[in-house]
C-alpha cells in the first residue's frame, strides 16, 4: 500500500472548491470538550512594560506560557517578572551628572 502525502498549502490554492478561509468557533470547540481558556495579548505586557515592542512582548508570552508558576497561573505579577526577566529594564541616566 503506498501513502498519499498531500502539501494543504498547493491543494487549497489548487482546488477551487476548498475555502481559503475556515473559521472556527474556539469557544463553541471549548465548550463541547467542557474546557476554558483566558487569553493573554502581546497588548497586555505592554500595558505594563511600555518600552517593550510586540515582538518582545511576543517573547514574554512565550516564555510565560511555560515558565509560569502553575500554582498561581498567569498573572500580572508573571507577566511583569518575565518581561524583567527576559528584558531587563536599563535605570535611567541623569544628565550632568558625571563622576
Amino acid at each position: 500500500m503506498s501513502k498519499l502525502r498531500l502539501n494543504l498549502d498547493d491543494l487549497i490554492a489548487n482546488c477551487p472548491f476548498v475555502p481559503s478561509i475556515i473559521e472556527i468557533d474556539i469557544e463553541e470547540k471549548l465548550a463541547e470538550q467542557k474546557a476554558i481558556t483566558v487569553v493573554w495579548h502581546t497588548e497586555d505586557v505592554q500595558f505594563i512594560r511600555p518600552d517593550l515592542t510586540e515582538e518582545q512582548s511576543w517573547e514574554v508570552l512565550k516564555l510565560v506560557r511555560y515558565k509560569h508558576n502553575a500554582d498561581l497561573g498567569i498573572n500580572w505579577e508573571e507577566l511583569n517578572f518575565f518581561a524583567d526577566r527576559l528584558f531587563p529594564k536599563t535605570p535611567p541616566t541623569q544628565k550632568g551628572n558625571k563622576q
